[in-house]
């Protein structure tokens, strides 16, 4: 994958944690049109924009034969970043990004060690396992952190919506 990418390999390999480096730090929006159609749309600030724009594809979900759920995916990166399940609800992660230190870097990296879950691969666990927003969210809420994110998610219900901050201790606000 990462000769296709015109990537090293250790750098593909990083892509997985690049919410937990500080790397991802991107942008999402939600609106409903009058028509009550939800709009979810998000960026990616990845430091090499030509290499992830066409690596870029969705991605749909199965389990046994059965449809859960579609994200949109990069190649070589396993965890979902932007995700939806059709006529359900969409979520998105944005990192919190601020300029980190070497000894951050020993941190973050002690707690992925420790177990805590690369959020990606958490996120796609809970759409997994989740048929509706109330499932997600209840998911979402409870996952542990590497570092501080921002959960946003999307329902089809009117002002089914939250933005979920996370901090190392958990959740910092819920808006």
């Amino acid at each position: 994958m990462a000769g296709i990418l015109d990537l090293e390999s250790h750098i593909l390999l990083m892509l997985n944690y690049a919410f937990e480096l500080g790397k991802a730090l991107c942008t999402s929006i939600v609106a409903r049109q009058a028509d009550g159609k939800i709009i979810h749309g998000r960026n990616m600030d990845f430091g090499f924009p030509d290499a992830m724009r066409n690596a870029s594809y969705i991605g749909q979900f199965y389990q046994n034969g059965v449809y859960l759920f579609e994200a949109v995916m990069f190649g070589g990166y396993v965890g979902v970043a932007s995700g939806y399940q059709p006529n359900q609800y969409s979520l998105t992660l944005n990192a919190r990004g601020v300029e980190k230190g070497v000894d951050e870097y020993f941190t973050i990296m002690g707690k992925i060690y420790a177990g805590l879950p690369e959020i990606g691969i958490a996120t796609r666990d809970a759409m997994t396992g989740c048929k509706d927003f109330a499932c997600v969210q209840a998911a979402m809420s409870a996952v542990k952190t590497v570092v501080p994110m921002y959960i946003i998610m999307a329902g089809v219900e009117e002002n089914q919506g939250i933005v979920i901050s996370k901090g190392e201790n958990g959740i910092e606000n819920l808006a």
